[in-house]
């Protein structure tokens, strides 16, 4: 009986891996950027490169916000 419940536990695991192992990876697709979205990466890139002066920047403040509420789902893309 133990015999038969540890070769069948090892067939089972290597049957499991083997599906595993041949089952094809998802593709990586993403969907297009957007002309809107691509606009707003300009901006958060931009508050990137000024740094500390950012935290000052009327427009880094708006954008960041506006990053803050996709993030949160409370505005549409």
């Amino acid at each position: 009986m133990r015999v038969a419940l540890v070769w069948g536990l090892a067939a089972f695991t290597a049957i499991a891996a083997a599906a595993l192992a041949l089952r094809a990876p998802a593709p990586a697709h993403e969907p297009p950027m957007t002309r809107a979205l691509a606009a707003r990466d300009d901006r958060l890139a931009r508050c990137r490169q000024l740094g500390e002066a950012a935290g000052h920047d009327p427009d880094c403040q708006a954008a960041w916000d506006a990053s803050r509420a996709r993030f949160f789902g409370r505005t549409r893309p």
